[in-house]
């Protein structure tokens, strides 16, 4: 599946998970942007990344979301990746009177920018990219990461196909089945169904899921691919901190 590769190994890659079907780094922008653009007191969006290549794809996503949105960045600054100090950035954002950040990079740094705009008194939205999903975020920026914003696969158990696997998982396992297990399962199953249609041979068994239409998944129902090997479906939703836990925005 083609995405861009982040240079930090995430919690999936290294339980050795295929997360590809997932990580759609156009779509995290764009419901972000939306998201803070409808709202005026959010409008005015400083745009942060950091230099590696997960954050540099993010920043140019939100780039063009708020282009297509009739904005521009109010500022745009880039951060060494794993910098902790941000009161350069800070200092621009309160000057631009931002309503909202956008930080392209990883759940540890963006609970210290949190923490530098609380201390500088100024707690303008946080919003960022699935990275985020990290309990480093909510252990390292505690209050100050309450309301963040993040695109996020959608919550397992909001999914109403998905019903009967988290509870079959439940009962055999004895524990709840996480979005990893849900969308391996899809992926087997896919793998099965092309084998099927196209044999062992490798550019045989390519296009055989390629031209995948509409296969019924669990998790991301009707599934489709198109010539590149990308997963037709929307794939991310919005999620917060809340009461120092993630959750799923409603809708």
């Amino acid at each position: 599946m083609s995405a861009t590769k982040r240079t930090r190994t995430t919690r999936a890659e290294r339980f050795n998970i295929d997360t590809s079907f997932f990580w759609r780094p156009g779509q995290e922008p764009p419901l972000l942007a939306e998201q803070l653009l409808k709202q005026p007191s959010t409008a005015k969006v400083a745009l942060v990344a950091d230099k590696s290549s997960y954050g540099q794809v993010l920043a140019a996503g939100m780039r063009q979301a708020l282009s297509k949105g009739g904005a521009l960045p109010v500022a745009e600054e880039t951060v060494e990746s794993g910098t902790k100090d941000f009161a350069a950035v800070v200092s621009k954002v309160k000057a631009q009177a931002a309503g909202s950040v956008f930080y392209g990079g990883y759940a540890a740094e963006g609970a210290a920018l949190a923490k530098a705009l609380r201390a500088s008194g100024v707690q303008p939205t946080l919003a960022m990219g699935d990275a985020a999903e990290d309990q480093t975020l909510i252990s390292t920026g505690g209050a100050a990461v309450e309301g963040l914003l993040l695109a996020y696969p959608p919550d397992p158990k909001q999914v109403p196909s998905a019903a009967a696997f988290l509870d079959a998982y439940k009962r055999r396992y004895g524990t709840a089945a996480s979005l990893y297990a849900l969308s391996t399962y899809d992926t087997v199953r896919l793998l099965a169904d092309a084998l099927r249609r196209g044999g062992t041979d490798a550019e045989a068994l390519r296009k055989a899921i390629s031209g995948t239409r509409d296969f019924n998944g669990v998790y991301w129902g009707k599934m489709s691919f198109d010539g590149s090997g990308d997963l037709q479906a929307r794939t991310y939703t919005l999620w917060t901190v809340r009461n120092g836990k993630f959750e799923q925005v409603a809708g």
